[in-house]
């Protein structure tokens, strides 16, 4: 009788089993009967054309030179700047803006921004100087580079106006 139930105890066990092991195969994800799929990389996004990349690369360099040229302005004005400095982030300013504008009446823009800083400082240091606080060589720096500003906007301005008789 022992042995009786032995046998059907194994019977029952390994009935269950065979259907376990059925059911498992049966509910078995599909991508493990499968080969994995190969996952093709994402199409690489086309590239810029060049002249956008130069447009942008253009554009955040003058914005750097904006922000480096407010900087100095303010270092200046608090009387922690050089105007060697200032002048020259004038410079760099003005030049990565008419880079970045070919127009010429955009380049007269610039160029008259410039001009108008470079007043700015001539008038700062005109004052300082008077006040005995300036040397005359930065006073006559700022006098000759507010001159020069003058003469670069005069010239772009007469290339924009057409000679007579056209």
């Amino acid at each position: 009788m022992f042995f009786h139930k032995l046998k059907t105890l194994t019977l029952v066990l390994l009935t269950l089993g065979v259907l376990g092991a059925g059911l498992g195969l049966l509910y078995q994800p599909q991508s493990a009967a499968q080969p994995p799929v190969e996952k093709k990389p994402a199409a690489p996004k086309p590239a810029a054309p060049a002249k956008d990349a130069l447009a942008d690369l253009l554009t955040r360099r003058f914005e750097a030179a904006k922000s480096e040229l407010e900087a100095r302005s303010q270092e200046f004005l608090a009387g922690r700047g050089t105007l060697d400095i200032l002048i020259q982030a004038s410079l760099r300013t003005l030049q990565a803006e008419l880079e970045l504008k070919r127009k010429p009446a955009e380049q007269v823009t610039a160029l008259e921004a410039h001009r108008d800083r470079m007043k700015e400082i001539f008038d700062v240091n005109d004052t300082k100087h008077k006040a005995g606080r300036v040397s005359i060589a930065d006073y006559k720096q700022s006098e000759y580079y507010h001159l020069d500003a003058e003469i670069k906007v005069e010239r772009a301005k007469r290339k924009l106006v057409p000679p007579p008789g056209d």
